[in-house]
């Protein structure tokens, strides 16, 4: 069985037959006739709880990008008192990689409404490598902005352009942990339920839409 307690829809299950056969044997899909106590829906109680703690750091990230953009406005001189610029290359490689994350972790949880558990594991394992090389991305970008004197002691633009790219790191490590324990629990046949798979799924591309803020507000020249 793929995902415990969730219905899928015979719609859904025919498209996905009709795009590419599953190679599984019947126990690795989720049946309700088989299981009927599967029918029932699953609580919203960490659903609502996934949407609460994602509403409270997207505010922390609103908060942050609008002191950053309102101190730039104040600004005769961009970046102020003759601050370097941070990493431009660096960064928007990373970016690429961020989005197109949310691209093959999409995919997965959409082949796993089909019952597709190999292409599910390596939708989530490349998701988590690309988190990866995500923060590696960054951090390499975060060794070039020391070295061209944009520290966090510099002035206030540099402590608000550290405390911001410093909090989102965080956060994708939340998601590449979460990520790796739920590629580990498919590889090993204890499969996460559908719930925790999209609401890990929001996470993730809400991290992602974050960073986009943040990369076109303070990285792009303007």
């Amino acid at each position: 069985m793929l995902f415990r307690g969730v219905r899928k829809p015979s719609k859904v299950l025919e498209g996905c037959r009709a795009r590419a056969p599953v190679t599984h044997s019947t126990h690795d899909i989720m049946s309700t006739e088989a299981h009927p106590e599967s029918t029932k829906a699953p609580p919203g109680t960490a659903e609502f709880a996934m949407k609460i703690f994602m509403a409270s750091w997207t505010l922390s990230f609103v908060a942050l990008i609008s002191a950053y953009v309102y101190m730039r406005a104040l600004a005769d001189l961009w970046p102020p008192d003759g601050a370097p610029r941070p990493p431009l290359k660096l960064t928007t490689i990373s970016t690429v990689a961020a989005v197109v994350s949310s691209g093959v972790l999409q995919i997965g949880v959409h082949r796993a409404n089909c019952g597709d558990r190999s292409l599910l594991a390596a939708s989530v394992g490349g998701t988590a490598g690309l988190g990866v090389l995500f923060l590696v991305l960054q951090s390499l970008a975060g060794f070039e902005a020391t070295a061209r004197g944009l520290v966090p002691t510099l002035n206030a633009y540099g402590a608000l352009f550290w405390i911001t790219a410093v909090f989102h790191a965080l956060h994708v490590v939340v998601g590449v942990v979460a990520l790796v324990a739920l590629w580990a629990r498919i590889r090993s046949e204890r499969a996460p339920s559908s719930l925790t798979l999209r609401l890990w799924s929001y996470y993730w591309h809400g991290v992602d839409l974050a960073w986009l803020a943040i990369y076109f507000v303070m990285f792009l020249p303007g």
